[in-house]
């Protein structure tokens, strides 16, 4: 069980002597590294990346620093040596260097393609939520993980050449205040020690939407395509092998340094696994559509 975070950063009343710690976050053939000051670094750290692997060969490609600035000015946040931010808002930070964490390891993998999708598994099989940013991924997400999913990303999965067996980037989900509106369960009192505010949201422990602590690399069993579209009609359909290819390749994030920009890749992966795109304005619609998919079930 994670220690709930600080709300906001809270400066210790005496100044501190801090040691310098590093963890290595190795993802899809890369890796970075993160620099902090113990001990208001580590809970943060923990909480952001405790799920991903620790080590990789080699030195990493680029290095954040989360540094203790002093009583009254809180922490910063610095990739290599220029500052990106300063402040006590820890939610903040923690989702601006997830984010920069995310953005670098995407866009310098190795290995394979990285698709900008949600991931659940269920019965040793993978979902894969695809779509672009604001589509309502991490809604649906969440909402799937309530209902018997075991949640795996909100963000990024990477499928290395030649395999179907997904490795998703484990992390906090990222819900911002609509989605929390519509699952008001989330901010009662079983999830608040696993929660952060960030910026209009909050952000969640992994954890706390896959008890069982599933952290496994499934095969894909199903791709959906989804987008909330609150004014209607809902529309549920099976797409063809070359349309979930088109759409694949819209969500691919590291295409230009693949061979043919990703494109074999994506109808690989396309051909493999059975693809839906569903509008949806209401959760009632979403279970009806998966009630009567058994890809999706």
């Amino acid at each position: 069980m994670l220690p709930p975070p600080s709300r906001p950063f809270v400066p210790p009343m005496r100044s501190p002597s801090p040691e310098w710690r590093r963890r290595l976050v190795a993802y899809a053939g890369d890796a970075v590294a993160i620099e902090y000051h113990e001990p208001c670094g580590a809970r943060l750290v923990e909480f952001l990346f405790g799920r991903t692997p620790a080590y990789a060969a080699g030195s990493p490609a680029l290095t954040f620093r989360l540094r203790f600035l002093g009583a009254g000015r809180g922490l910063g946040l610095y990739r290599e040596d220029r500052l990106i931010y300063r402040g006590v808002a820890e939610g903040y930070l923690a989702e601006l260097l997830m984010g920069e964490v995310c953005r670098h390891l995407a866009e310098h993998s190795q290995g394979g393609a990285v698709f900008h999708a949600a991931a659940l598994s269920r019965g040793g099989r993978a979902v894969l939520l695809v779509g672009a940013t604001g589509a309502g991924k991490s809604t649906l997400a969440a909402w799937l993980a309530l209902r018997g999913f075991a949640y795996l990303t909100d963000e990024l999965i990477f499928l290395p050449s030649g395999s179907l067996h997904i490795q998703p980037f484990i992390r906090p989900i990222n819900l911002k205040a609509p989605s929390l509106e519509v699952l008001p369960q989330l901010k009662g009192e079983a999830f608040q020690p696993h929660t952060l505010p960030s910026a209009g949201g909050l952000l969640i422990a992994p954890e706390a939407l896959n008890p069982q602590g599933l952290w496994e690399a499934p095969p894909i069993g199903a791709i959906l395509f989804p987008c909330y579209t609150p004014q209607g009609p809902a529309q549920f359909e099976r797409l063809s092998s070359a349309a979930s290819a088109l759409h694949l390749l819209q969500s691919l994030v590291n295409g230009p340094s693949l061979p043919s920009r990703g494109l074999a890749e994506a109808a690989r992966l396309a051909q493999a696994a059975p693809a839906y795109r569903l509008r949806y304005a209401h959760f009632g619609e979403v279970e009806a559509s998966f009630s009567q998919c058994p890809d999706l079930r």
